[in-house]
C-alpha cells in the first residue's frame, strides 16, 4: 500500500511541475520517465482488478489520466493497455477516445480481447437495427432500471453521462410508440440544449411525428402524434394551473437537477417551491408511468426518492467520472508564493513554491478586477489554450463578466482574420446594439455567458465556443445549472457571488457542493480525460470553508416541518380566525400554501399537506376547509394564481364586482397601453402591498420615471419589435444603458410585470391574450408559430422580416401547419445571416 501512495503522489508531482511549466511558473520542464510510467500502470492495473471497490477504481482512473495526458510519442502500446484497464473499472465508452478514429483499440492479447468483447457486449444496448449505444457500467445500470422501475433517483457526478442516458430512452420509447415524455429542467439555457440534443436524435432514428414543446401551446390541435415537453417548473406550472396542458398520459417524467429542491421550505425562494409542487401534483394528478429525479451527488438520494414517489422507487448512484478533475491553486503566506495541486481521489496535497515576481501579492485578498488580476488570468489562458482547449473564467455576476471580457481584452489585438468571428461581431451589433461590449470582445477571442442575455446571443456564443471561434468564455453561475460548455480549463478568482460587499444585505457565496459542480464542468466529455480548475485565491475558498479537496455531496430535505413547528401555534391562530396575510404575519408562504392546497384538494388535502411536513389538526383543517368553501372567487381562477392568498384574490374579486379595477389593454397597439398598465401597477401597490413589492421594490408614483419607460418597453418588446430597436430609443447608447435595457426586458417584462399582473386578468374574465405577449415578446400569429417551432424570439421577428411570411393552404391543422413551417424554413434559409442559419439547422 505504502509503495502505492507513493508512486501516485511521484505521478501527482509530475502533473504539478508540468502544470507549473505550462503556464510559465518554472522555467525547466519535468520528464516522466517510461520506467515511472510503467510503475503507475502496474498499480492501476492492480485497481482495475479490485472493481468492486470504488476507491479502487477512482484510483484507477487516476493513473490512467495522468499518464494519458503526459504521455509519450513513443508510447505505442498505451491506447491498448489503457483500453483493458477503463473496461474493467466500467468506462468503456471512454476507451474510444485512445483511438483517433474513435473505434475500440486491441488490447494486444487475445484472451483479453475476448474479455474487452464480452464486457462490450454487456455494455451494448440495441435501440433499432443498426443502432446501438456502448454504455458505462453506470449507464447500463440506469438504462436497465428505468426499464424495470417505475419511480427512479439519480445521484452522479457532473460529466457521469445522466443525460445521455435518459435522452436515449425517451428515443427508444418513442421507437417503441410510446407518446408523451417530460422533462423539467431550471433555466431556459436548459431547455434549449436539451431541445437540441432531442432533435439531432430524433433526425438521427428517421422520427418525424414527434413534436418538442418548449412553451405550452395555445391551441389544442398544436399536437403530433408523439409529444416531447421541455419546460422549466414555472412554464410546467403555469400550463397546469390554467388548463393549457393535458398531462393524462405521460409515459416518463424527469426532473433533472433535483438539488435545486433543497430550498423549497424557505419563504423567499418560489423557483425551488414551483419545482417541488411541480413534482407533487405531476405525481397525484396527472399519475406519469415513470418519474425520474436526477442530480449530481446527494448523498441521501434513496431517502428523497422514497419521501417524494414512495416506497416502491429505487436509487442509482455513483462516485466514478469519466473525467478525473485536477484543482490548482495559488496562495501566498509568510511571503512565500506557492502552487498548489488537489484532487478529491488521493487526500495528499502537492505544492511547488514559486517565485515571488510570477504573481503581483497585492492581488490576493480582494476584491476589485484591477490590472494584476488581469494580467495573470490572460497569461494563464495564453498558455492553456495552447492545446487547442477552451478556457471559462468564472464571473460571481452577470454585469461582472462583461467588465472581466473588457479588462482581457482591452490591451489584446484582434485575433487573426476570421470570417467566422467576425460575422459574430456583426451578427451581435445588429441584433443588439453596435455599443454592446461583447461586439468588441469576441473579435479578441473572449466572450461572456450568462443567464440575463437573450436566447440568441446565448446560441451563437455557444456554438462559436464549441466551434473554437472564441477560445475563452466568461461565465457565471449557469454553468452550475448544467449547461455544458466544452472546456478543458475553469478560471475562477474566489467563491463570493458578489463584487462589493454590502453592510445592508447579505453577501452570498457559493458552498462546497456548488464549487464541487462548477469544476465539475471542467473537461469535455470523450475528448479529455483531465480537467483542470485553477483557484487564484486559496485562501479566500478557505475563509468560506471550501476544501479544494473534497468533494462535497449534499443532503436535501425539502419540508415545511421545521418552519410550521416553529410557528404552529400562531399560523394556526391565522387559519382558525380566517384572516388575511399581510406584512406581520410570519411565514405567510406556508399559510398560502396551506389555504391553495384545501381549495384544490378538499379531502385529500390532509394528505399532501403531511408530504411536506404539515400536520393540523381536524379542527384547524376543517376550519380552513369551511372558510374556503365559502369563498365566492371560482376555484380555477383561485388555484391558478397558486402563490397568492386566496382571501387577497376574492377581495380583489368583490372589487371588480364593484366596477373599482382599472382598465387592462387587451392589446400592445392599444395607445393607453402605457397609462393603463401604470394604473394596474398603482392600484396593486394599493391592494396588495405584499405581493406589489416582491416584485418591484419601488412605488410607482414615486418613481414614475422608471415605471413609464419600464411599460414603453413592455409595450414595444410586446408588439414584436427587436431588441435593437428596444435599445436605440436614444442617440447616446452606453453599453450599461444597453445591460439596463435587457436586464429589464429579461427581470421586469418577461416574468415580473406578468406575473404581478395575472390575478387581474384572471379576476377581469374576459379573454386577454396581453401577458403571452409580454411573456413572449411576439405579437403576430406567424412569430408565434415560429417560437413555438423552437425559434427563440429575436431569430423568429428576423425571419419575419426577412422572409416573405408564406401562405399555407387553408386550414391546416397543427402539426400539418408545423411541417410546412419547417419545409418553408429549408427552402428559403439561404439568404439568412450565417449565424440566422446556424441557429435555425438546430431545430430543423
Amino acid at each position: 500500500m505504502e509503495k502505492e501512495i507513493y508512486i501516485i503522489n511521484r505521478l501527482l508531482e509530475h502533473d504539478l511541475k508540468k502544470f507549473a511549466f505550462k503556464i510559465g511558473a518554472i522555467k525547466n520542464p519535468p520528464h516522466l520517465k517510461t520506467s515511472e510510467a510503467v510503475e503507475a500502470l502496474n498499480i492501476a492495473e492492480k485497481l482495475s482488478r479490485d472493481y468492486l471497490n470504488e476507491d479502487a477504481k477512482q484510483r484507477c482512473l487516476l493513473i490512467c489520466a495522468l499518464i494519458w495526458e503526459h504521455k509519450n510519442s513513443e508510447w505505442d502500446a498505451l491506447p491498448s493497455y489503457l483500453t483493458r484497464l477503463l473496461a474493467r473499472i466500467g468506462l468503456i465508452p471512454v476507451t474510444k477516445m485512445l483511438s483517433k478514429d474513435e473505434s475500440f483499440e486491441s488490447t494486444g492479447s487475445v484472451i483479453d480481447d475476448l474479455y474487452f468483447s464480452s464486457n462490450l457486449h454487456k455494455a451494448e444496448v440495441s435501440l433499432t437495427e443498426g443502432k446501438n449505444l456502448i454504455l458505462s457500467n453506470f449507464q447500463k445500470k440506469l438504462w436497465d432500471s428505468i426499464d424495470k422501475y417505475n419511480f427512479l433517483g439519480v445521484s452522479a457526478p457532473t460529466s457521469a453521462g445522466k443525460s445521455y442516458i435518459l435522452v436515449n430512452k425517451v428515443i427508444q420509447s418513442l421507437l417503441n410508440e410510446n407518446r408523451n415524455f417530460l422533462f423539467v429542467v431550471p433555466t431556459i439555457s436548459l431547455i434549449n440544449q436539451l431541445s437540441n440534443d432531442f432533435r439531432k436524435a430524433l433526425k438521427n432514428f428517421s422520427i418525424d411525428d414527434c413534436d418538442i414543446h418548449h412553451f405550452i401551446p395555445i391551441e389544442s390541435n398544436d399536437f403530433l402524434s408523439k409529444n416531447i415537453y421541455i419546460l422549466t417548473q414555472e412554464r410546467l406550472m403555469s400550463g397546469i394551473n390554467s388548463n393549457s396542458i393535458n398531462l393524462n398520459d405521460l409515459d416518463i417524467a424527469i426532473f433533472d437537477e433535483i438539488q435545486n429542491i433543497e430550498r423549497a421550505h424557505l419563504e423567499e425562494d418560489e423557483r425551488a417551491k414551483r419545482l417541488h409542487e411541480s413534482i407533487l401534483t405531476l405525481l397525484h394528478d396527472f399519475k406519469p408511468k415513470k418519474m425520474i429525479i436526477s442530480g449530481p451527488r446527494i448523498n441521501n438520494i434513496s431517502d428523497l426518492t422514497k419521501k417524494l414517489f414512495g416506497e416502491n422507487s429505487i436509487s442509482i448512484t455513483t462516485e466514478l467520472p469519466p473525467v478525473l478533475n485536477m484543482t490548482y491553486s495559488f496562495s501566498y503566506f509568510e511571503k512565500k508564493l506557492k502552487l498548489k495541486q488537489y484532487n478529491y481521489v488521493v487526500n495528499d496535497v502537492h505544492e511547488l513554491e514559486l517565485e515571488n515576481t510570477f504573481i503581483k501579492q497585492n492581488l490576493f485578498g480582494k476584491q476589485n478586477y484591477n490590472k494584476n488580476i488581469i494580467e495573470l488570468v490572460n497569461n494563464l489562458i495564453n498558455n492553456l489554450n495552447s492545446d487547442q482547449s477552451g478556457t471559462i473564467i468564472f464571473s460571481p455576476t452577470s454585469k461582472q463578466s462583461s467588465k472581466i471580457a473588457k479588462l482581457l481584452t482591452e490591451e489584446k489585438s484582434n485575433i487573426e482574420k476570421n470570417e467566422s468571428v467576425d460575422s459574430l461581431s456583426d451578427y451581435i451589433s445588429e441584433t443588439i446594439h453596435p455599443n454592446y461590449e461583447l461586439v468588441t470582445t469576441v473579435k479578441k477571442g473572449v466572450g461572456y455567458h450568462h443567464g440575463k442575455m437573450p436566447l440568441h446571443l446565448r446560441n451563437v456564443i455557444e456554438i462559436a465556443f464549441k466551434e473554437f471561434n472564441i477560445r475563452n468564455l466568461v461565465c457565471t453561475t449557469t454553468l452550475i445549472q448544467g449547461v455544458n460548455l466544452p472546456a478543458k480549463n475553469i478560471i475562477t478568482r474566489n467563491p463570493n457571488l458578489y463584487t462589493k460587499r454590502s453592510n445592508n444585505h447579505s453577501n452570498p457565496t457559493l458552498t462546497g457542493y456548488e464549487f464541487g459542480n462548477l469544476r465539475g464542468r471542467a473537461g469535455r466529455l470523450m475528448q479529455d480525460f483531465l480537467g483542470r480548475t485553477i483557484i487564484l485565491d486559496e485562501e479566500m475558498f478557505l475563509e468560506k470553508s471550501i476544501n479544494p479537496a473534497v468533494n462535497p455531496t449534499r443532503t436535501i430535505e425539502p419540508s415545511y416541518q421545521t418552519r410550521f413547528k416553529r410557528n404552529e401555534k400562531k399560523l394556526n391562530s391565522i387559519l382558525i380566525n380566517n384572516l388575511e396575510v399581510e406584512k406581520s404575519i410570519p411565514d405567510k408562504d406556508i399559510i398560502i400554501y396551506i389555504r391553495q392546497m384545501v381549495i384544490k384538494y378538499g379531502e385529500e388535502s390532509d394528505e399532501i399537506l403531511q408530504k411536506v411536513g404539515i400536520f393540523l389538526t381536524p379542527s384547524v383543517l376543517n376550519s380552513v376547509k369551511d372558510s374556503m368553501s365559502r369563498l365566492s372567487l371560482d376555484i380555477h381562477t383561485l388555484a391558478s394564481n397558486r402563490y397568492w392568498d386566496p382571501l387577497t384574490l376574492t377581495r380583489l374579486h368583490e372589487l371588480n364586482l364593484r366596477n373599482r379595477f382599472p382598465n387592462i389593454p387587451t392589446t400592445p397597439f392599444d395607445k393607453e397601453y402605457v397609462r393603463k398598465i401604470f394604473e394596474c401597477l398603482i392600484f396593486l401597490e394599493k391592494h396588495c402591498p405584499i405581493q406589489f413589492y416582491k416584485y418591484f421594490k419601488t412605488s410607482p408614483l414615486t418613481n414614475r420615471t422608471f415605471f413609464y419607460r419600464l411599460i414603453v418597453k413592455a409595450q414595444s418588446w410586446s408588439q414584436g419589435k427587436s431588441l435593437n430597436e428596444i435599445i436605440s430609443w436614444k442617440q447616446e447608447i452606453t453599453n450599461e444603458d444597453i445591460e439596463t435595457t435587457l436586464d429589464d426586458v429579461n427581470k421586469y417584462v418577461q416574468y415580473n410585470l406578468p406575473t404581478i399582473l395575472k390575478p387581474l386578468v384572471d379576476i377581469n374574465g374576459e379573454e386577454n391574450n396581453i401577458l403571452y405577449f409580454m411573456e413572449t415578446g411576439v405579437f403576430s400569429l406567424f412569430e408565434r408559430e415560429l417560437i413555438e417551432l423552437g425559434l427563440n424570439r429575436e431569430l423568429a421577428i428576423r425571419v419575419t422580416k426577412q422572409l416573405k411570411t408564406p401562405t399555407f393552404k387553408k386550414n391546416l391543422s397543427g402539426p400539418t401547419r408545423k411541417i410546412e413551417l419547417k419545409q418553408f424554413l429549408i427552402k428559403n434559409k439561404s439568404v439568412l445571416n450565417y449565424w440566422d442559419r446556424k441557429q435555425i439547422d438546430l431545430i430543423i
